[in-house]
């Protein structure tokens, strides 16, 4: 199901019926991150976490962000904005509440909601595409960053480039020197959606942007 509002951002709902899509972490292909996952963290909120077994489900942005005239912009045919801390983006994510009056939260994507949205698009698709590598662009050092939803092999479920075009910034933790952890591939690396990679708090790259989530 896809939501958009009287502006044209579109949201993707991920439904979690705790039976065929669990809300949890998961590992994937390990190697495929930098690390082991065993060394990554997040603590579920558990208050959230009951929300969404109450509502059954949540959302996440359907294509990347682009960040303009001070907003969030969640719509196709956008390239999404990149060279950004982790930090700031939090901060972006976390007002689209206010700056559009939306009557829920909105954050960054955290492990639990990019996991789990793997494992959605898995089990609907009957695929492996959490763990496919070269989707879209991933690993055109070519192309670029381009606008988000340009390659239809890298949309499954309507949701667009979490394994190629850009990584992503999310919530999870790694270690004291490394604790930004971004997600998915991009244009420069022949990654698949779930690789986790761990960068310092000042890191900014063409290759890494950020998606919006919203929930209750």
């Amino acid at each position: 199901m896809v939501i958009e509002d009287k502006e044209g951002k579109q949201f993707v709902w991920i439904a979690v019926d705790g039976k065929n899509v669990v809300l949890d972490r998961y590992s994937f292909d390990d190697s495929l991150n930098y690390g082991s996952y065993n060394n990554y963290n997040e603590t579920l909120d558990s208050t959230w976490a009951q929300k969404v077994e109450s509502y059954g489900g949540y959302y996440i942005g359907r294509y990347e962000t682009k960040y303009e005239n001070s907003k969030c912009v969640v719509k196709r045919g956008n390239k999404p904005t990149v060279d950004i801390t982790r930090d700031t983006t939090r901060e972006y994510a976390k007002k689209m509440k206010n700056d559009y009056g939306y009557g829920v939260t909105t954050d960054l994507l955290n492990s639990y909601m990019w996991d789990t949205a793997l494992k959605y698009i898995d089990y609907y698709t009957q695929s492996s595409f959490s763990t496919i590598t070269g989707l879209g662009n991933a690993g055109n050092k070519n192309s670029g960053a381009v606008a988000s939803g340009s390659y239809s092999e890298d949309i499954k479920c309507n949701i667009a480039d979490m394994s190629g075009n850009v990584i992503e910034w999310i919530t999870e933790y790694y270690s004291s020197s490394r604790p930004c952890v971004s997600r998915g591939g991009c244009y420069h690396y022949n990654d698949a959606a779930c690789r986790r990679g761990c960068d310092p708090t000042s890191h900014t790259s063409s290759t890494i942007g950020f998606r919006c989530a919203l929930y209750w």
